[in-house]
């Protein structure tokens, strides 16, 4: 549901697609708001659209290896 969080002590990388923001203004906070601890959180918004995973698949690896390194 919009009130479900991610557990505190759980970091979260989210990769949004800017033409998603670009019709849904609010797309980051709605993703922020799902977070209980914004500090162990990122949000990371890229050029494209809905298939960012390959569009964008490097940036997203590199994130992802460096969000598993914590």
């Amino acid at each position: 549901t919009h009130e479900t969080k991610f557990p505190a002590g759980i970091p979260v990388k989210f990769f949004l697609a800017q033409e998603t923001l670009d019709v849904v203004p609010d797309w980051k906070k709605l993703h922020d708001g799902q977070v209980s601890e914004p500090t162990e959180s990122t949000t990371t918004v890229l050029p494209g659209g809905h298939l960012l995973y390959r569009t964008q698949s490097q940036v997203i690896t590199d994130g992802l290896r460096l969000l598993v390194t914590l």
